[in-house]
């Protein structure tokens, strides 16, 4: 037997209701997640739903310059924490 729900129809208000009761130290993560709802549905879902900044780009086009010598894998990184940490 599967149940049928009505869809209920949220509005500004109940919004409102719901974080008049949050506690304050949670507003930064509803923040974030309204943040990350805009920027999903921002291109109708698309995969594309960051463009990167001039900053950022130049960011990534300095790492490929770098050697590669200078890095190590993340499964070595891996063991290395669980080493060290015991994690």
């Amino acid at each position: 037997m599967k149940l049928k729900f009505k869809k209920m129809e949220i509005t500004i208000k109940d919004i409102q209701n719901n974080l008049k009761t949050l506690p304050e130290e949670l507003f930064q993560n509803v923040n974030d997640y309204i943040e990350f709802l805009k920027a999903k549905y921002k291109n109708n879902g698309q995969n594309d739903l960051y463009e990167l900044s001039i900053e950022q780009k130049n960011i990534l086009d300095e790492r490929l310059l770098e050697s590669e010598e200078d890095y190590i894998s993340a499964e070595d990184s891996i063991t290395l924490l669980k080493q060290k940490y015991g994690v």
